[in-house]
């Protein structure tokens, strides 16, 4: 194993005496239009040890990973074939993740760096950071209602889920009015309807959807699953989703079960969605929950079980069979989204001298200590 020592410390560092040859380098983050100096690199030796110390100076950012290489000739830095340093194969790092930090010590013994590094030589140093904007934060919302939920599976009553026909684009919903005699176009949101009023949403641009405008079973009762991808630019920060549905839900995020509706006292994959499994009444009961911690960076997946109960005079719970009118479905949702937008940074030294190459490295002579 190398030797090496990373130390992971606060806001300043107190160099020891009896270095020499001090150097600062400006640690520039390639952002969406331009470099943005974001910290500094200082290289030091005390005619034993290189150290590189690696630190955030603009305090809008922080520190997520670093990785060092230090070598005596240019050529033994690890490269690709177009000669740009492949940060992956250094041989000093701090993996990512670690706790929040804006300064990371790299300490590395002048023998391993190269054979007889001499006072007067000069050495190359390529320093890679990853970096995170935690103040300039990116926003985005997905919401119900703008084409891109995907029903995935269904059921009716008491039947297996199935994904004939699926998956399909869900639509948006027809919208109970004048209860229980008529039901708005889901397409024209003029007129608030009965679930706009009972639940007194405030969703920017969100809407009831379902797997058709009106349910197809509404004596028996459905299931459906909808399935919402989208992709986070940056690192997740901050997550809500609010949400509710006629008569019920269960949602997760990337897999696990975030929250489910308190009416549903069942189990919406195998019950037959009456009163034991999910309560008429409830469903205007808006949720808040708290995703930040499971949403990721890149591809991610909201999935709902959203659940339209049975409505039927046969189960003596009901004066008439569903109709419609008397039992639709819907769902609405909007989830929120704050994530910090993470560059790469490098310490600012020469390009390499090489066709196509972009990245930089940190020439370093080694001083004689006074």
């Amino acid at each position: 194993m190398k030797k090496i020592m990373i130390a992971l410390v606060g806001l300043a560092v107190l160099l020891m005496s009896g270095t020499a040859s001090a150097l600062t380098k400006d640690l520039v983050a390639d952002g969406p239009d331009t470099w943005t100096i974001v910290g500094t690199v200082d290289i030091s030796n005390d005619g034993t040890n290189l150290t590189v110390t690696i630190t955030i100076t603009d305090l809008d950012w922080i520190l997520v990973s670093t990785k060092v290489d230090a070598r005596d000739a240019v050529a033994d830095i690890p490269q690709n074939k177009n000669k740009n340093p492949k940060p992956g194969q250094f041989r000093y790092k701090v993996p990512d993740p670690v706790p929040t930090n804006i300064l990371h010590v790299y300490t590395i013994p002048l023998s391993e760096v190269g054979d007889d590094v001499d006072p007067g030589e000069t050495i190359y140093v390529a320093v890679h950071a990853k970096v995170r904007d935690i103040v300039n934060l990116l926003t985005m919302t997905i919401v119900s209602g703008d084409g891109e939920t995907m029903v995935t599976r269904r059921r009716a009553g008491n039947g297996a889920f199935t994904t004939a026909s699926l998956p399909a684009p869900a639509v948006r919903a027809k919208e109970p009015f004048d209860y229980p005699n008529q039901l708005l176009d889901g397409n024209n949101d003029g007129t608030a309807s009965v679930w706009d009023d009972a639940v007194g949403l405030s969703f920017t641009s969100a809407d009831w959807i379902w797997e058709t405008d009106e349910v197809q079973e509404p004596v028996e009762g459905t299931v459906i699953t909808l399935q919402r991808d989208f992709e986070i630019d940056g690192y997740p920060m901050s997550g809500e989703l609010v949400i509710t549905c006629d008569n019920g839900y269960k949602a997760f995020v990337n897999g696990p079960s975030v929250g489910t509706a308190p009416q549903v006292l069942g189990d919406l994959e195998t019950c037959d969605l009456r009163e034991a499994c999910i309560l008429t009444s409830g469903w205007d009961t808006v949720q808040v929950i708290d995703v930040s911690s499971d949403l990721q960076s890149g591809e991610n997946t909201l999935k709902i079980d959203a659940a339209n109960e049975e409505f039927s005079q046969a189960s003596g719970e009901h004066s008439a069979d569903g109709t419609v009118f008397s039992n639709p479905g819907g769902c609405i949702f909007a989830l929120e989204i704050e994530s910090a937008r993470e560059e790469t940074a490098w310490g600012d030294g020469t390009q390499f001298i090489a066709k196509k190459s972009w990245a930089m490295y940190i020439p370093y002579t080694i001083t004689p200590i006074p």
